[in-house]
């Protein structure tokens, strides 16, 4: 979105959603040519990015819906290292590499 101008972000965020929303490969193909016909001229190199990764897009058909959604997400990521942050910031040091990965270990177990 760095190539897109403030005023059609909005828009141009709208219209991806066709693509990585879609249900089936088709459907994503058919938002793909409306987004390329719609913002090629204006943004060409958004259009080619998104057509150039396609494939990639695509792998995720192979899931359902809803598990596509999860794998996209970085929400649980961002989680997990929250919670490392906030344990090893209160640590400060660690006399051992190994001991730095019992406390990883433990806040992994601690989050399941």
């Amino acid at each position: 979105m760095k190539k897109v101008s403030a005023k059609d972000r909005f828009q141009v965020v709208k219209d991806l959603k066709v693509i990585y929303r879609a249900t089936t490969v088709s459907e994503a193909e058919e938002g793909l040519k409306e987004f390329k016909a719609k913002w090629n001229g204006k943004y060409p190199d958004v259009v080619k990015m998104w057509e150039k990764d396609f494939q990639g897009i695509t792998s995720f058909f192979k899931y359902p819906f809803e598990l596509r959604r999860l794998i996209t997400t970085t929400n649980v990521i961002e989680s997990v290292n929250s919670k490392l942050r906030k344990v090893l910031y209160a640590k400060r040091s660690m006399p051992s590499e190994k001991a730095l990965l019992k406390v990883c270990y433990g806040v992994y177990l601690d989050l399941y």
